[in-house]
């Protein structure tokens, strides 16, 4: 008599009375079937790394542009962002 290994045993047992899968078991497997025959499984996914160091570099890039034009405009004293004009000494004393 020759003994068989544990796992010949697990398959034949198996083979005698399969498992029965329940609906949700048996649709998962359906569908990752269908999805790798269409080749869903070996497409690459995007990393988020990648993506959240590409908008670190549009946030870098785009502060620089900022430095840049603040930087090259005309240090005049009138500045078109003056927010009021100037008034004079004696309109400001209060009564």
């Amino acid at each position: 008599m020759t003994q068989r290994k544990p796992s010949e045993r697990l398959a034949e047992s198996l083979r005698q009375d399969p498992p029965q899968l329940d609906d949700v078991a048996r649709v998962r497997m359906e569908r990752a079937f269908l999805g790798a025959r269409r080749g869903e499984a070996g497409r690459p996914r995007r990393s988020s790394r990648r993506v959240s160091a590409f908008a670190w570099g549009v946030g870098i890039g785009l502060a620089a542009a900022a430095a840049f034009v603040l930087l090259r405009a005309p240090a005049s004293s009138e500045s078109s962002l003056a927010l009021a004009p100037e008034q004079p000494a004696s309109s400001a004393r209060l009564e």
